[in-house]
């Protein structure tokens, strides 16, 4: 499993930088074959990476260190 974070900003202008603002986190997840070699890889990366999707986000919303 691989994590990591990516920054940047939308077209309206929006930033987002992850491990300091709420998006921006991916997971790399691989499946190996018998031969050790990757068979697939998983990548699961949170779409909202400005936050804008309040409603369905149940985490505390006060200002938190990410």
């Amino acid at each position: 499993m691989v994590e990591g974070t990516t920054f940047g900003k939308d077209g309206e202008g929006r930033t987002w930088n992850g491990g300091e603002t709420p998006g921006g986190r991916f997971c790399s997840v691989f499946e190996f074959a018998s031969n050790g070699l990757v068979r697939r890889m998983y990548i699961y990366l949170d779409p909202d990476y400005t936050s804008q999707d309040t409603a369905r986000f149940h985490w505390r919303r006060a200002r938190e260190h990410w």
